[in-house]
């Protein structure tokens, strides 16, 4: 069985919501944030070609940006990707708003779900709370928190969340977010081999390693198929896209402030308000 992993599906959710959203990658520049191989064969394969790569350290090539306090003016690049970042930070939401302010249109990015599925199969010791795996590959040295040697609490996404951080950190403007739950089990032989806190060495060990992979790709095959199952999937897609500014901000000097209203916009304000 092949070694490599498949990143079909996740090209796939991507590459749905670009369509939707009538994005056109050659046409837009595109930051990688904590970047590595993999990112940027999604993102080739997607058809970006202008691509600026990152990570924490600048290892291998890359710009030294930390996700959680980017030294990049707002809008600096079109769109903004990171896949399976913000969960080794050490304040995902933190991140998740740096991203969207350097941002210029979209911001994009492929995390952990929070769903009951993914509950269940941690308390039954199939998925570790913390990111072990991550730290045995570095040889105990790095691949945490914050790329450092301490295993990273594995932070999972849910469409309230997402809204609810968004809102914060940007409550003059005018921001969609389309979410996307699918399961995608794209592990590989090495990877299983990580996983010795888990229970899957066990399961492996009985039906051998190629055998249980194949069945992971027949239950995320059928779990895809049907939207209610799908959405208990162990990934989490979100498209950020940033509009222009709430209808009762202003901007003076470049600053965004409140509108001042007259009696009639307040009392429809209100009542906007009480909806809420």
């Amino acid at each position: 069985m092949d070694t490599k992993k498949d990143l079909s599906t996740v090209i796939g959710v991507i590459h749905s919501y670009l369509m939707t959203q009538k994005i056109e990658p050659e046409h837009n520049s595109l930051l990688i944030v904590g970047a590595d191989v993999e990112d940027v064969e999604i993102a080739r394969s997607l058809g970006f070609t202008d691509i600026t790569t990152s990570n924490i350290d600048g290892f291998g090539g890359h710009l030294a940006l930390d996700a959680e306090a980017m030294n990049l003016p707002d809008d600096a690049f079109d769109i903004v990707f990171t896949h399976a970042v913000l969960h080794h930070c050490q304040s995902p939401h933190k991140a998740v708003l740096e991203c969207v302010r350097v941002c210029r249109k979209n911001f994009l990015f492929v995390e952990p779900n929070d769903s009951v599925f993914m509950k269940i199969a941690t308390k039954l010791k199939m998925h570790e709370p913390y990111e072990f795996p991550a730290i045995i590959a570095h040889n105990y040295e790095a691949g945490g928190v914050r790329n450092s040697a301490v295993p990273n609490y594995v932070y999972r996404w849910s469409a309230r969340d997402l809204t609810k951080t968004v809102a914060s950190g940007f409550p003059e403007r005018e921001i969609d977010i389309d979410i996307c739950q699918f399961f995608d089990f794209f592990v590989t032989r090495d990877d299983l081999d990580l996983r010795t806190t888990t229970r899957i060495p066990m399961l492996t060990s009985v039906l051998g390693t190629d055998r249980f992979i194949s069945f992971l790709r027949l239950v995320q095959r059928a779990a895809n198929w049907l939207p209610s199952t799908r959405k208990q999937g162990n990934h989490f897609f979100a498209g950020i896209t940033k509009r222009g500014y709430q209808p009762w901000i202003a901007i003076t000097d470049g600053r965004p402030h409140m509108r001042r209203l007259d009696t009639k916009a307040a009392m429809s304000m209100s009542e906007v308000l009480a909806g809420d």
